[in-house]
């Protein structure tokens, strides 16, 4: 429980950071958030998970209770550019790897920190979710990228392996280029404590509850 001088200075902290983040996503007065304590503390843990080696999140609440602003807020503290699917008629498991390889050569091999935002709304089938696991899990996907596509990301971190040390081989290219995007790419999951996703995963997927830190589920510090 923080004191009252601790409490001054996040609620200080936290309100300077809000301001620089409208203005750098330059936000209009609709978009004015109220940082209560509850929020503030919030932000902080994601903040948190965020700036751990290999953090993700699961953020669970009823919808509309600021999962993903605070995600966002988190994320622009951490320094961090956001990814989020555009949901669109027809979006299937093709276009998300689509999006998927684009997150990985940017994450990757242009070493950009990057959160990769996803919502209940944006998961139409389970499937979806199997491809989360694997970037979760091993962080490789199968059948992500063509035989050219591999062979342009290991000659684009072939020059860091070798300045980093590492023998110069296909393998240990394509190790340090799944390795950077574990350390650099970011996932933060909102559900809503009613989304069926939300229930079935921790069976189906358990990567998904245990991989991946949690913020507000029954079992976990406070709801969101």
């Amino acid at each position: 429980m923080l004191n009252m001088p601790q409490y001054r200075l996040m609620q200080a902290s936290t309100q300077s950071l809000l301001r620089r983040w409208r203005i750098t996503m330059k936000m209009n007065s609709m978009m004015n958030l109220v940082l209560f304590r509850d929020a503030m503390e919030h932000v902080c843990r994601i903040n948190r998970i965020l700036e751990s080696p290999r953090g993700n999140a699961l953020l669970v609440g009823v919808g509309g209770s600021g999962k993903q602003s605070l995600a966002r807020l988190a994320a622009f503290i951490s320094n961090l550019e956001v990814f989020q699917i555009a949901l669109r008629k027809g979006y299937g498991l093709a276009d998300l790897k689509l999006d998927l390889a684009g997150l990985y050569l940017k994450a990757g091999v242009k070493n950009v920190p990057t959160m990769f935002l996803m919502t209940d709304s944006q998961v139409p089938d389970n499937k979806f979710l199997v491809l989360i696991n694997d970037l979760l899990s091993t962080g490789e996907i199968p059948d992500l990228f063509a035989e050219d596509e591999l062979a342009d990301i290991i000659t684009g971190v072939r020059n860091e392996v070798k300045a980093a040390g590492i023998m110069d081989s296909t393998e240990n290219c394509w190790s340090f280029f799944i390795d950077r995007i574990r350390t650099t790419l970011k996932v933060v999951l909102c559900f809503s404590l009613w989304a069926p996703h939300s229930e079935c995963e921790a069976g189906c997927s358990p990567l998904l509850s245990t991989a991946l830190a949690s913020i507000g589920s029954t079992s976990g510090p406070r709801r969101l």
